[in-house]
C-alpha cells in the first residue's frame, strides 16, 4: 500500500452528503470546510528553515518567494492548500509550471500573489498532535496561528448543506467534511470526505491537435480531447514536452461522462510529468 505524506479524503455523492447532514443535526460529529482549488502542501518550520513538500514530496517553496520570510513562534508542521489570492486556478498553474526561471517566479509572485489556507496542525513545538482528535487540533490551530498577509486559517462550521450552497454560489470547487474525533492519518480515510461540484480523473496524454498558433487540444487516453490554452509560462513549458512525446498525465475536471465515455466540458486542472512523479 502506498504511504501518503498527508491525510486524504474519500469522495461522497450529494445524496450521501445530505444523509450525513441529517445525521449531524442530531450528533454534531462532523465539521465542514471549503475545498480550496489549489496545491496541497505541508508547511514545515524547524525554527530556522522553512520547507513546503507537496503530495509528491517535492519542496515547492522556491516557486513562492512571497513565503520565504515566513516564521512561526515554534517549530511546527501545518497542513494547507496554496491558493492564488484571486482564486484563479489558471494563475496558480502559471506559478506551479515554473522550474528554473527565478526572476520569472519573483515577477509572478507580484502578479499572482498566493496565500496559505491552513486547515490542520500536525506538530507544535515538541508536541506531536496527530493522535489528538480534529476538534482539539483545530482549537490549537486557532490559538497558535495568527492570520497575516500570507497565512489564513480555514474557517469551519457544522452547517454542511449551508456551506455547500455558499461555496457553490461562489463558484468554488467543493467542500470537505471531517469527523471531529478523527486523528491525523497518513492515508486516505473515510473520516475525511470530500464533495466536488465537478468530477476529476487522471488521463495519459497520447497526442495533440495543432493549429498555426501551436497546440490547440490534447488527446487523452480515453479518446476525449481537451482544449489546451496558449497562456504564458504554462504553454511555454509543456508544449515542447508534449511534442517530444514525453509521458504526461493530465488531471482533468469535467461535468460528466457520456454513454460512450467522452468527457463533457473537460478542463485541464494540472499536467504532471511522470518522470517527476515517480
Amino acid at each position: 500500500m502506498k504511504t501518503e505524506n498527508v491525510m486524504l479524503c474519500h469522495k461522497v455523492t450529494e445524496t450521501e452528503l445530505k444523509e450525513i447532514s441529517e445525521y449531524n443535526e442530531k450528533t454534531h460529529d462532523w465539521t465542514v470546510m471549503e475545498k480550496y482549488d489549489g496545491t496541497r502542501s505541508l508547511v514545515i518550520w524547524d525554527g530556522t528553515n522553512l520547507a513546503m513538500p507537496n503530495r509528491r514530496d517535492n519542496d515547492i517553496l522556491f516557486r513562492y518567494p512571497e513565503f520565504a520570510g515566513l516564521k512561526f513562534e515554534k517549530p511546527c508542521i501545518l497542513d494547507c492548500e496554496v491558493v492564488c489570492k484571486d482564486r484563479d486556478f489558471n494563475h496558480l498553474q502559471h506559478r506551479e509550471s515554473q522550474r528554473k526561471d527565478f526572476l520569472k517566479m519573483e515577477l509572478l509572485s507580484k502578479k499572482y500573489p498566493c496565500e496559505l489556507m491552513i486547515f490542520d496542525i500536525l506538530r507544535w513545538g515538541d508536541e506531536d498532535l496527530t493522535e489528538l482528535p480534529l476538534s482539539e487540533r483545530l482549537e490549537i490551530l486557532q490559538k497558535v496561528i495568527t492570520p497575516n498577509e500570507w497565512v489564513q486559517v480555514a474557517p469551519s462550521t457544522e452547517d454542511l448543506l449551508g456551506t455547500l450552497e455558499e461555496v457553490r454560489k461562489a463558484g468554488g470547487e467543493g467542500i470537505v467534511i471531517k469527523r471531529k474525533d478523527s486523528p491525523y492519518e497518513f492515508r486516505r480515510t473515510k473520516t475525511w470526505l470530500k464533495y466536488k461540484f465537478m468530477s476529476e480523473e487522471d488521463f495519459e496524454v497520447v497526442g495533440y491537435t495543432s493549429e498555426v498558433r501551436g497546440i490547440s487540444a490534447l488527446e487523452l487516453s480515453n479518446g476525449s480531447k481537451v482544449n489546451f490554452g496558449v497562456d504564458g509560462g504554462t504553454y511555454e513549458y509543456w508544449a515542447p514536452l508534449i511534442k517530444e512525446g514525453r509521458k504526461i498525465i493530465a488531471k482533468v475536471r469535467f461535468h460528466e461522462k457520456t454513454k460512450s465515455g467522452a468527457l463533457r466540458f473537460p478542463i485541464i486542472k494540472e499536467l504532471v510529468l511522470m518522470e517527476e512523479a515517480s
